[in-house]
């Protein structure tokens, strides 16, 4: 599983949250079919956090844009953004702990993998 399917996978699982009545996690029994394949592709550690950061209202991840975290706003130090734009993974902000990932890095990610996906 590499970094883009999860943090794609975290985006829609936060998406289905935000759309039920409670962002609170669930009794495996209750989730749908879709939320189970979903959390099946991240690791346990990252959903562990993720699930925890989603009980306390928070976002669970959000994107960096223009150095500055989407879940609490506050500017991420330059050296930091720079080391997630080279290595395209998924980072925690040292302010609010949402996972973050970039933008940028995630687009050029994906069709960097389509590109090679079709040599």
């Amino acid at each position: 599983m590499d970094s883009i399917q999860i943090i794609q996978a975290l985006k829609e699982l936060q998406s289905i949250a935000r759309t039920s009545k409670s962002a609170r996690p669930v009794a495996t029994a209750a989730l749908s079919p879709r939320q189970i394949a979903l959390r099946a592709q991240v690791p346990n550690a990252i959903l562990g956090h993720f699930d925890r950061m989603l009980a306390i209202g928070r976002s669970g991840v959000a994107p960096l844009r223009n150095g500055i975290c989407g879940g609490c706003h506050i500017r991420i130090p330059r050296a930091h953004v720079a080391g997630m734009q080279v290595s395209h993974e998924l980072d925690v902000c040292d302010q609010c702990g949402t996972f973050i990932y970039s933008e940028e890095a995630l687009a050029a990610a994906a069709e960097n993998k389509l590109a090679t996906a079709g040599v």
